[in-house]
């Protein structure tokens, strides 16, 4: 892996000994829909070991070069902006669909070879606030706060179906809207450190653009996003789903595998139920 950027900083700051480190799994989260006005807030990104995430960093590096997309100044490498890209504006403003299709149908590949399973989840905002457990709305700070928390809850039923015992490393795209939700789950978090252990984390960081990582989850909670707001919406788009299916696959996936999710009125109103049993988020 050549240069400096933030996957590295992040590995060779890691305390693990280095055999163990290729092992280790880190899941890079990014959101979508937000911003002020978005009702069907998204959190979704990829599990991966480090060999794996080493592995994309460079195959996706030279897919950009590739394709003749520039350094970002702000963040010293190539970055591919979901968005920018299916609009062909800002760096692929000289792009045609064509273009964009094939270097997609490229980059999904990467992507897919070069991660465990992809973990997304989302909630209409306003049923989140009718139907959740009120101690646990104030806790995570609104619905992106609960759809990163719920998240937690995908790494943590991957790792126990397929007995991964190690502590994973989580990291969030910086900087995003809503960053107070988050803040304020995550204090809460590294307060109850027993919270910690149950999910199975070993850390909860944040980083920007200069880490690669992050834009395959720019990706998939891009495609995400416009799918979950077409089912609220009750609409369709072909190339919507047609561009989530080469990214996560037709195939109905494996079991345990399965860690996209849709939160509706009844699994909200199953959850507050099983919380309030387990005598949690009083």
């Amino acid at each position: 892996m050549k240069g400096h950027d933030g996957f590295e900083h992040l590995y060779l700051s890691l305390s693990t000994k280095p055999k163990d480190i290729w092992l280790m799994l880190t899941a890079y989260f990014d959101e979508t829909n937000t911003g002020p006005g978005q009702q069907v807030p998204v959190v979704a990104g990829y599990l991966a070991s480090t060999f794996q995430w080493s592995r994309f960093d460079e195959q996706w590096d030279k897919l950009l070069r590739r394709w003749g997309i520039p350094i970002d100044s702000r963040y010293g490498i190539r970055v591919a902006h979901r968005s920018e890209l299916q609009h062909r504006v800002g760096t692929f403003n000289n792009w045609t669909e064509r273009d964009r299709d094939e270097f997609l149908r490229k980059a999904y590949a990467i992507i897919k070879r070069n991660t465990r399973v992809p973990i997304g989840n989302t909630v209409v905002k306003k049923e989140f606030e009718d139907f959740a457990l009120k101690p646990m709305q104030r806790i995570m700070g609104g619905a992106y706060g609960f759809c990163a928390y719920t998240c937690l809850h995908g790494i943590r039923d991957y790792t126990a179906f397929h007995n991964y015992r190690e502590p994973v490393r989580v990291v969030f795209e910086m900087g995003a809207h809503g960053w107070t939700q988050l803040n304020r789950l995550f204090i809460y978090l590294q307060k109850h450190q027993q919270l910690m252990e149950f999910y199975g984390l070993h850390s909860i960081t944040f980083a920007d653009k200069r880490t690669r990582q992050l834009q395959a989850a720019d990706f998939v909670a891009y495609d995400l996003g416009r799918f979950f707001l077409d089912q609220k919406l009750k609409r369709t788009r072909p190339m919507v789903n047609a561009y989530l299916r080469a990214l996560i696959g037709p195939q109905r996936p494996k079991e345990g595998d399965d860690q996209v999710r849709f939160w509706h009125e009844k699994s909200l109103k199953g959850h507050a139920k099983m919380l309030s049993d387990a005598g949690l988020f009083k």
